[in-house]
């Protein structure tokens, strides 16, 4: 972070005001605090002073929502972060559509604070960044404008430029589909195929931890020949059978032929960078005996310059999307994105008679553990929970951090019974598996409730609320365990009785 950036601090409760202060300043972070005492209903006594981030109490002080909404005025660039002792969710959503980067619940460690503070500071960074690519974007604009006025000039190199503007547009003008994955790979390799003629071609892009390779056959080839193109395409980025911790997602496009025979005796590779920053590459493939011309090869090192700025783009829309959807302690997909899936499936469940089963999950006793072996330890438990909870659960299914201890599963596709049997393959692996910390083995539980989508629910609200209530059994009849709402009542021991004859083990 530089270091002109500059956080205000307006907190009701001083004593926190300055604690929070202090641990910003121990991060090397520079912070004010402004007195709630010192606002009036139409004063702004920080006017002339720019800030990068505002810390803000909105408990029912009108003082201070003139102030907010002032301060937004005057730093429209600001990040924001909110902080309520009575929260609720309206206001949470209102603050968040409004603007807000975060939404604290009280009470709140300072520590809290200075972590969702610098994460602020780093969007905040990454949105600007964006604008800031977007302008040099219209620079190149501008510059292709000139170029196009030299060319009408220069009637020798008319065509060859018309060309390479054409193509440095059209390229550029990618873009603008970065927020649609599927619409830009499809438009990629139609503007590609408009200037050479190639049996197959490849794009791979490095995205964040997660690069993706897209293989497009226009000739049927021979499974050793996707092979080999998969292999290029991967060892020309660095990631190989050796290289751990790098997950791919390979696809291939539909070939127009349905026999494989082709074979693949020329390629072209090209790597798209922007100041030696490697982004991804750009390759084609024939089988003829002919090699690629030194046209086609120009106009390929041309759309790679040009296609490097759209890469650049796509990873920060990837990164930034998934720093908006994911929890930042245990990496997984945060409450927001529960909460906007959940009320997509609820709606596609109801239209068309489909089945989906939430699993609601708590830790035992977990106040206690960070009690005994302090919040970092409990930290572990969350973190190593989330991969458990990934690991033993499908594809399909969504896991996402519920808040503190408490993680959802969503289950599409599934009936409760099956649901149940898949919360118990839950709670036993959980009960089962050593957390690590401190150098020793800690063994903890969890209790599990269940709801399934039914035909007199009016919304996701009462699915997770059913839920809800079916762990609030668990956890008061002796934890450890699952529960499942069935109607009006709830079920303690769903695998015993009626319930165990319908489930499919």
């Amino acid at each position: 972070m530089s270091e002109t950036e500059k956080i205000l601090i307006l907190e009701q409760d001083e004593e926190l005001a300055s604690a929070i202060a202090e641990s910003l300043s121990a991060e090397g972070l520079s912070a004010d605090i402004l007195q709630v005492a010192s606002l009036a209903s139409n004063a702004y006594p920080v006017e002339g002073h720019e800030y990068d981030l505002l810390v803000v109490d909105l408990d029912g002080n009108e003082n201070i929502l003139g102030f907010y909404e002032k301060f937004r005025t005057f730093n429209p660039n600001a990040a924001i972060i909110v902080t309520a002792s009575s929260p609720n969710l309206e206001s949470a959503v209102r603050c968040l559509k409004g603007g807000a980067y975060d939404y604290l619940t009280k009470p709140i460690l300072p520590e809290t604070v200075v972590q969702s503070a610098r994460n602020a500071l780093e969007n905040r960074k990454l949105f600007i960044n964006i604008i800031n690519l977007s302008e040099e974007l219209k620079e190149a604009n501008s510059l292709l404008a000139k170029q196009k006025d030299e060319i009408e000039r220069e009637k020798n190199l008319l065509d060859r430029l018309l060309t390479e503007s054409n193509l440095a547009s059209d390229t550029r003008k990618l873009a603008s589909l970065v927020i649609n994955r599927e619409r830009l790979i499809e438009e990629f390799f139609s503007l590609l195929g408009s200037f050479t003629s190639y049996d197959a071609a490849a794009l791979i892009l490095c995205s964040g931890s997660k690069p993706f390779l897209v293989i497009d056959e226009k000739k049927a080839l021979s499974e050793e020949d996707i092979q080999q193109i998969r292999e290029i395409m991967l060892s020309g980025a660095g990631i190989g059978p050796r290289v751990e911790g790098r997950e791919i997602e390979s696809f291939e496009r539909e070939s127009s032929e349905s026999s494989r025979k082709a074979a693949i005796t020329y390629r072209q590779l090209i790597p798209l960078m922007i100041n030696d920053e490697f982004l991804g590459s750009i390759a084609v493939f024939s089988s003829k005996k002919t090699q690629f011309s030194s046209n086609v090869k120009n106009l390929l090192r041309m759309m790679a310059a040009e296609f490097a700025m759209v890469a650049k783009l796509f990873s920060l829309y990837e990164e930034n999307k998934m720093l908006s959807v994911t929890d930042g302690l245990t990496k997984i997909f945060n409450n927001r994105y529960f909460q906007e899936m959940l009320a997509r499936d609820f709606d596609r469940i109801k239209r068309y008679n489909g089945r989906l089963s939430l699993l609601l999950l708590d830790v035992d006793n977990f106040k206690s553990i960070n009690d005994t072996y302090g919040h970092q330890q409990g930290d572990i438990i969350l973190i190593e929970l989330a991969q458990l909870l990934k690991k033993n659960t499908r594809k399909s299914d969504l896991v996402a951090r519920y808040g503190g201890e408490e993680f959802v599963v969503v289950m599409p596709e599934t009936d409760a019974e099956r649901g149940v049997f898949l919360a118990e393959t839950l709670r036993k692996k959980v009960a089962e598996h050593c957390f690590s910390g401190q150098g020793s083995c800690r063994k903890v539980t969890v209790s599990i409730g269940i709801s399934e989508i039914e035909d007199n629910m009016r919304d996701q609200f009462e699915l997770i609320g059913r839920a809800d209530q079916a762990l609030y059994r668990a956890k008061r009849t002796g934890k450890n365990k699952v529960c499942l709402s069935h109607g009006e009542r709830i079920i303690d021991d769903p695998l015993l009785g009626a319930a165990q004859q319908h489930l499919s083990l």
